[in-house]
């Protein structure tokens, strides 16, 4: 108001309750030491009775002197002309006028009277110097307005800039006497738009409430107080025509002109949406030829309809489903479509929109739509959905999809987004169906499906398809491939809005299983127990690759000597995983099982990958395990003889390097260390192409010391290096775990810490236990203390692994 500059219309325009008589009173009052004015005017005042108002506010104003202008109009021998008339007069008189006037003339808008107006338009023309005038009112003045704006002559204050902000709303519900969390005060502040009287009116409904929480949870226009209010301040004044349009359109927050055609049946209902925008802020144009309906209004009209006319409410969400889904928006379709009960018509828009749904990542969107269904009415995995409920599934469905060929042969162009299901579906069926590791061309399939995706903006097929690459460059050998690729897959869920989308769980195992072959249980651990759950039908469920890798690096991070219990293996699912990548978690979990729970444990899932896969080298492998846990190392060569002489065929990249580590283990156990030189050799160069060190780690106890005399000449120097420091006294401490490891002296708690490096609890917890053991201590004292002696807490000759 301060901002008005002089010679300038002030208006200020808002619905019902926004404060514009307050605002108007404490401006009045503010200390300017310039003299006001108020009139207020009523329905049915015309023009004698308005002059008659103005002339006795003006001339009450305290401090004008006795005999000055305003004083002689209408007495004759006035200030001005009298061909002026009495507003001319008036004009003139107040250009007389020291010092100025602020007149407000609250309510413009009950003045209908045509002479009365043509007197205000002529006072706003004449803009005599000693006043400032103030018009307010629910709606604008039939003035100029537009002309005056472009000459900037006119200074406004809408509902917008009457709103409460958050901080506001909380000191309006404060000073009301409510005890509200933060998280309370946004979601009135939120429902409300800010409106002071909306607020307020909740304020008054919360007195004597016994739960707030559930008060303000179910907030709305429904709510008694403000269903009055409503009802007697807003839509009382509204012509019957229009209420009832208002009415028909309650069921939708975004209402597009075409939409409100459609539900109300009136060809002109956009010119009343747009008439509405200038009457009441309560309907606002949020684009072109799209308008909202405040949420207060629209839920206190949506709960009318419920009441007295559900008909017409159920008929109204169905009209409003199909315009959505002409539309192209299937989500808006289904919403209305669930509302309106009609599951024929559930399944029908989600045989036509499911596919851009499910590709987009809108996956609890179709989930919520399919338990709508009543199951009479057909089966919803039929045909299209059949996509839409196997693609949302942790590993992509491969449910049939309909082909491209239409009836009698014809050509069907095929909408990408179909396209683009129906090759993650053909494709991910293909590598759960291999027996043997994928070759080249299902890698480049799923690159190619992966840019596809990306380019018609399609996340979820996007993150799928790398994941299943990732799984691919994992049964392939390709580890560090599998770890970019995996994170990219991470990266495109994250971009996903839907929460049960935004997750891409076997990438993230994957990216769990790369720490864990590069020898950092610490990373692998916290990784894995960070991977969300998948978004399985019905219920979610970890993904196994995150699970068998959680165990295992627990186990490592235990030791030796770390706690044994009867250890249950992880409950994989076998027909969820290609054959391939079931052969190396049951390599991983195998010496697990042997340590924790013996051979018959050990022998469960053997037996599990057996039935699998046949007879396979991992499964000799797992013999020659038994054997040396047995302290049979004779039989343990023998076991693995088959691999090494490649007359059985194995799945797993790193078999043949665990099956030399095997020999070279039972050759020390047999005095043969010449024998055992030549076999490690030959595990060092495959450990060294596929850039992995947990089987050297992990290997028999002469092996590793062996290990710790170094390699022979020959051996790639990068990766010799990597597995010097990764031995035990090698000081293998990751950066990860040295960022930890600094800050254990300082004594903060572990949640401290991980508030400290922005990281869960659980990862800061999984880091100190691989210090410990990597450091051989027990608690936090020798750690710091062996530490400090290693150097790496006193700039000591210490190079972290990467």
């Amino acid at each position: 108001m301060d901002r008005a500059g002089a010679g300038r219309l002030v208006v200020v325009t808002a619905p019902p309750g926004y404060g514009k008589t307050t605002l108007l009173a404490d401006w009045l009052r503010s200390p300017d030491g310039r003299p006001s004015a108020w009139v207020g005017v009523e329905a049915g005042d015309d023009a004698p009775r308005l002059r008659a108002a103005l002339l006795a506010a003006l001339r009450a104003v305290p401090g004008l002197p006795p005999a000055g202008p305003l004083q002689a109009v209408g007495a004759g021998g006035g200030a001005g002309p009298p061909e002026r008339g009495p507003i001319g007069e008036l004009v003139a008189a107040l250009d007389a006028t020291h010092p100025g006037i602020r007149l407000v003339l609250d309510d413009v808008d009950e003045l209908t009277d045509p002479e009365a107006l043509r007197d205000l338009s002529r006072l706003v023309r004449g803009r005599p110097a000693g006043l400032r005038l103030v018009l307010s009112g629910r709606t604008d003045p039939p003035l100029p307005l537009a002309r005056m704006r472009l000459e900037g002559r006119l200074h406004e204050l809408r509902a917008e800039d009457l709103r409460l902000d958050l901080d506001g709303a909380a000191a309006l519900l404060g000073a009301a006497g409510t005890a509200l969390t933060p998280a309370q005060v946004a979601t009135l502040h939120a429902r409300t738009g800010g409106w002071a009287a909306g607020l307020r009116l909740a304020a008054r409904a919360l007195r004597g409430r016994d739960d707030p929480a559930a008060f303000v949870a179910q907030f709305s226009g429904s709510e008694g107080a403000v269903a009055d209010y409503l009802t007697d301040e807003v839509l009382a004044v509204l012509p019957e025509e229009t209420r009832r349009l208002l009415l028909s359109c309650a069921v939708c927050p975004q209402l597009p002109a075409g939409l409100a055609t459609a539900l109300s049946g009136r060809a002109d209902a956009e010119r009343v949406l747009a008439d509405l925008t200038r009457v009441t802020a309560l309907v606002e144009r949020v684009e072109p030829r799209t308008y909202r309906v405040h949420t207060l209004l629209r839920t206190c009209l949506a709960a009318e309809l419920e009441r007295h006319f559900p008909t017409l409410r159920r008929r109204s969400d169905a009209t409003a489903a199909r315009w959505w889904l002409t539309a192209g928006e299937p989500e808006h379709a289904l919403r209305h479509a669930e509302r309106s009960g009609d599951a024929g018509l559930v399944l029908e828009i989600l045989r036509a929109g499911g596919d851009r749904l499910v590709a987009t990542g809108r996956l609890s969107v179709v989930r919520r739509a399919l338990a709508a269904c009543d199951p009479a009415t057909g089966d919803p995995t039929a045909g299209t959905v059949g996509t839409v409920g196997t693609a949302g599934r942790a590993a992509p469905g491969a449910a049939p999809v309909p082909g491209p060929g239409g009836p009698g042969g014809r050509h069907v162009r095929v909408p990408p987004e179909r396209e683009a299901l129906q090759r993650l579906s053909s494709i991910a069926a293909l590598v759960r169906a291999e027996t043997a590791v994928p070759g080249d061309g299902v890698a480049a399939r799923l690159a190619e499906l992966a840019m596809f995706a990306r380019e018609h903006g399609f996340p979820y097929v996007e993150g799928q398809a790398l994941s299943l690459l990732a799984g691919v460059e994992a049964m392939r050998g390709e580890y560090r491939s599998m770890s970019v690729t995996a994170a990219a897959a991470v990266a495109a869920a994250a971009t996903v809005d839907d929460d049960a989308a935004a997750r891409s769980p076997r990438a993230a195992g994957l990216l769990a299983y790369g720490d864990l072959l590069a020898g950092d249980p610490g990373s692998a651990s916290a990784r894995a127990r960070e991977v969300p759950a998948a978004p399985g039908w019905p219920a979610p469920a970890d993904d196994p690759v995150a699970r068998v890798v959680r165990r295992v690096a627990d186990a490592d991070l235990a030791g030796p000597t770390g706690r044994r219990g009867p250890g249950r293996p992880a409950e994989v699912g076998d027909a969820a995983l290609p054959v391939a990548l079931l052969a190396a978690l049951a390599l991983l979990e195998h010496p697990v099982d042997l340590a924790q729970g013996g051979p018959r444990q050990a022998a469960e899932t053997a037996a599990r990958l057996g039935r699998r896969a046949g007879d396979v080298g991992e499964l000799r492998l797992m013999d020659a395990w038994v054997h040396l846990h047995a302290g049979r190392p004779d039989a343990a060569r023998t076991a693995v003889d088959p691999l090494t002489d490649g007359s059985v065929a194995t799945l797993v990249p790193y078999t043949l390097l665990e099956a030399h580590l095997v020999r070279t283990e039972a050759a020390l156990r047999g005095g043969d260390p010449v024998t055992a030189r030549t076999e490690l050799d030959a595990a060092l160069a495959r450990g060294a192409a596929l850039r992995i060190l947990r089987p050297f780690l992990r290997t028999g106890a002469l092996t590793r010391e062996l290990l710790g005399t170094g390699p022979t000449a020959g051996t790639d120097a990068e990766f010799a290096g990597r597995l010097a420091a990764a031995l035990p006294g090698g000081r293998a401490v990751s950066e990860r775990e040295l960022v930890v490891l600094v800050l254990l002296p300082s004594l903060l708690t572990t949640r401290e810490i991980a508030a400290e490096l922005t990281v869960s609890v659980n990862t800061v917890k999984s880091h100190i236990r691989s210090i410990y053991v990597k450091l051989g201590v027990a608690t936090r004292r020798d750690a710091i203390r062996r530490a400090h002696e290693l150097g790496l807490l006193a700039g000591g000759a210490f190079t972290p692994t990467r």
